[in-house]
């Protein structure tokens, strides 16, 4: 995963406004007043609810590790190659992200009703990009056609919320395996989505262990949801990588080119395999 200065700086310095905005922003808000999540009274993590302007505070800042990683995200869309699905996919990434902070944010802040479904939309968001960005990737589907489904999923997945709650986590984990699922597969693979999906991985089971209270202190610094966040934005990150090395469905393990062939756009044979000089005949 490459990082440079410039990234880490903008992404911690977005965040941290971000998240002092936010918090004075809640400050004068009495979040009892609204309708509590379906999590309470018992069964909101891990962690102890205090009854400050932050409900959860761990969970609450830690959940800003999704708005550096979206800073961070956009700020390296020019790494990936212009005109393509790719840099349009990170610029959609990023963007995703700074949602998905924000929500997961106020989420944590507030423990509210209306919390829970932002929060739980931004999860959905990313699960359907990385599926929608793999068939089109895969020229499985056409972009425009992508986008209008994903309008339209997402919109579905608000109402099923809607209805009922208490599916969201598990639906969660069946709207993101499609994509991973897919960015796996050999011609795409890169060192990046493997090390993305150890994240995940890593990061789902302290969330479950979180969770079900396995491995649970509730006045500690450390919880296994804060860990999930985390974990869950250094994956998400990678993906950047993972795109800059697979643009066009072809998958390159050395340094990426900043550009790719129009041939792994279009897809022409006559382009993607350009001819070869006539040999010289011996005089």
């Amino acid at each position: 995963m490459r990082i440079r200065g410039r990234e880490l700086v903008g992404g911690v310095a977005a965040g941290a406004v971000l998240g002092l905005g936010l918090y004075d922003a809640l400050r004068g808000l009495d979040p009892w007043s609204l309708r509590p999540a379906s999590c309470l009274p018992v069964g909101c993590f891990c962690e102890a609810v205090s009854g400050g302007t932050l409900a959860q505070p761990v969970n609450s800042v830690t959940s800003l590790a999704f708005v550096v990683a979206g800073v961070a995200a956009w700020l390296r869309r020019t790494d990936v190659g212009p005109r393509t699905v790719e840099r349009r996919l990170v610029i959609a990434l990023g963007l995703v992200l700074v949602v998905l902070g924000v929500s997961s944010f106020l989420y944590h802040a507030t423990l509210s009703y209306a919390g829970q479904v932002v929060d739980i939309a931004g999860m959905y968001l990313l699960g359907t990009l990385l599926a929608a960005g793999a068939l089109v990737r895969r020229r499985l589907l056409h972009p425009g056609v992508a986008v209008v489904g994903y309008v339209v999923v997402n919109a579905l997945l608000a109402v099923i919320q809607y209805v009922a709650p208490d599916t969201r986590r598990i639906l969660f984990a069946v709207v993101l395996m499609p994509g991973i699922f897919l960015e796996l597969a050999p011609s795409v693979r890169t060192r990046a989505i493997e090390i993305s999906l150890g994240c995940i991985g890593l990061g789902y089971v302290l969330w479950l262990l979180d969770s079900w209270g396995t491995w649970c202190d509730s006045e500690s610094i450390w919880q296994g949801h804060g860990a999930w966040h985390i974990l869950g934005a250094a994956a998400a990150y990678l993906l950047v990588d993972h795109y800059r090395r697979s643009v066009g469905g072809l998958a390159t393990r050395g340094p990426a080119a900043v550009s790719a062939p129009r041939a792994v756009l279009t897809g022409s044979p006559a382009e993607r395999s350009p001819a070869t000089p006539p040999a010289r005949r011996g005089s």
